[in-house]
């Protein structure tokens, strides 16, 4: 996601639009707040304008639970999805999650978040809505195609423990090959993804699957490092330009497992 790391909220541009605002607006409003609603409407007009799906403002409550998800563990109630045009479409539920016990399933579609259209928002903004403190409740408009009336769910968010990476082995036409789930590119996800892999190595499969449906994203370093445990050292596994950091090469580290066909 993107973020306005140069601009600062003391200049005076800035100052003086929020204290016209809090001057005259009919309550008191702090300036933390406006802050923050100014900064979230400008990378709004900058998203409408540039057709960027991608760049967001993180307030410092947002970052703090974006923060949470990237370590694996988040408050919520236990949903991977994918934005759609109504809002978002589940891809998964974990199981044991506040989600599964209110009957949310694969395929269905959230259109509302405590009596709120979410259509048309980023996914990012949407999810936040739905996360939350641990005990606390929230509201959810859930269509089930091909109906399209919502039903409102109220679920309670506990604490969830992200299932990074699930594996089986599956034997097709007498060949075994080996299935892997990897959901984020969450902290250590590497890690556990090596884990799984070589399990199934030693169990005898002929290539392996990588099933990559539904996965969020995460940490660009977890990616690199994901890539090198199928990739030998060196080898190139994204560039980026920025227009004010310049030209970058992130290559495999290395230590990667025997090759089999993926």
């Amino acid at each position: 996601s993107g973020s306005l790391r140069s601009f600062n909220p003391s200049s005076g541009a800035a100052t003086s639009a929020r204290l016209g605002a809090a001057g005259y607006y009919y309550r008191s409003v702090g300036s933390t707040e406006l802050t923050n609603a100014s900064l979230q409407g400008m990378v709004r007009e900058l998203r409408r304008r540039h057709r960027d799906r991608f760049s967001d403002y993180f307030s410092p409550e947002v970052l703090a639970r974006f923060n949470e998800e990237i370590s694996g563990h988040f408050s919520g109630v236990g949903l991977s999805v994918s934005p759609v045009k109504r809002g978002l479409r589940v891809v998964r539920v974990f199981s044991g999650s506040p989600a599964e016990k209110a009957g949310i399933g694969v395929g269905d579609l959230i259109v509302s978040v405590d009596g709120d259209s979410i259509a048309g928002e980023s996914s990012q903004v949407s999810t936040e809505k739905i996360k939350g403190p641990e005990g606390t409740e929230v509201t959810v408009g859930v269509v089930q195609p091909p109906l399209r009336k919502a039903r409102q769910l109220r679920i309670e968010r506990a604490q969830i423990a992200v299932p990074v990476v699930s594996s089986k082995v599956r034997t097709v036409r007498g060949r075994k090959y080996g299935y892997v789930r990897l959901l984020s590119f969450s902290e250590g996800a590497h890690a556990l993804l090596r884990t799984a892999v070589q399990k199934l190595e030693r169990q005898g499969v002929e290539g392996i699957v990588l099933d990559l449906r539904g996965n969020g994203g995460g940490l660009l370093e977890e990616a690199v490092l994901t890539a090198s445990v199928f990739l030998p050292k060196d080898e190139v596994v994204v560039t980026t330009d920025s227009r004010t950091q310049g030209h970058a090469v992130y290559k495999t580290v290395g230590d990667n497992l025997p090759a089999v066909p993926v």
